[in-house]
């Protein structure tokens, strides 16, 4: 239409460009549920192509849960604290391991120790964002031995493909890439979706998902988290949006939801996170029928 408008002189090229550019940076996408038949775990475990992609949805159907939990507590004791309290109902535990001053080997054990006896997953938040050999160098370092613990970690892609491609020579650990940020007034626009998932559906062998508000793939072999889970909140005073695990499951067609302070800040944080697994369940059963 307005190319049609720009042609017939109808507007002027400075109002065509005005007009493309704000349509380009405000499309809504994703506020219905999409119509494509939501897979279950089962067969999203056929397309899976990623080890830890498949190991992940296998803890999902055993322990009935869709719950991963961010552990943003300090001292690390306090994360010990909290993995062991929540352990049994979650599939995966995400961490900000660069929080805590004296992480060493000991820690590493501690926390592998606690994945093992309670069977969940731990993602490192790391967000790597940087060059290639800059990520790869991170991702290496001796101070943190990720290689040695994580199951998978968070990329941003703002340094492009070329990041991915030098995280995937270092590690075969699942790379979960962020698409979205759940704050407010996040930067990651339209444009900046599409470029991560046609990014990450070039590399399922390495990709696990995606971290996103919305739903933004169609991939049968790639997965999508979702953050800022709280069943008590729409907002906080920081800019983080909430949605509820019924509402990420049937009108955003997640795959896992995140859920950080509606658990740790709990009064009774394992009763909490039994809770936020039972109504993510139960949302993705109903999702199921729909």
């Amino acid at each position: 239409i307005f190319e049609t408008l720009l042609k017939e002189d109808k507007i002027t090229s400075q109002m065509y460009k005005q007009c493309t550019n704000y349509r380009q940076n405000n499309v809504i996408i994703n506020v219905l549920k999409p119509s494509k038949k939501t897979l279950t775990y089962e067969e999203k475990l056929n397309f899976a192509q990623h080890s830890t992609t498949k190991k992940l949805l296998e803890i999902a159907i055993k322990k009935q849960s869709n719950l991963v939990v961010s552990a943003d507590v300090e001292p690390f004791e306090a994360l010990l604290e909290l993995a062991d309290s929540v352990g049994q109902h979650i599939v995966m535990l995400k961490t900000h391991i660069d929080i805590y001053q004296n992480f060493d080997e000991r820690c590493i054990h501690q926390l592998k120790a606690l994945a093992q006896k309670h069977d969940f997953l731990l993602l490192e938040d790391r967000k790597f964002g940087d060059i290639g050999n800059t990520v790869q160098k991170q991702f290496l370092s001796p101070q943190y031995h990720l290689n040695s613990w994580v199951d998978a970690v968070t990329v941003h892609v703002v340094g492009g493909e070329s990041s991915v491609e030098a995280l995937a020579k270092v590690t075969d650990k699942g790379l979960i890439l962020i698409a979205q940020m759940s704050t407010k007034d996040t930067l990651t626009d339209t444009s900046y979706h599409q470029k991560t998932i046609a990014i990450g559906k070039k590399h399922p062998k390495n990709v696990m998902g995606f971290v996103a508000q919305n739903w933004l793939h169609s991939s049968e072999s790639l997965l999508q988290f979702m953050p800022g889970i709280h069943i008590a909140t729409d907002f906080d005073d920081k800019g983080q949006v909430y949605n509820s695990p019924e509402a990420a499951f049937l009108e955003r067609n997640t795959d896992f939801i995140i859920v950080g302070r509606g658990i740790y800040e709990a009064e009774n944080p394992k009763q909490a996170a039994q809770i936020y697994q039972n109504r993510g369940w139960n949302a993705y059963l109903k999702s199921l029928e729909s």
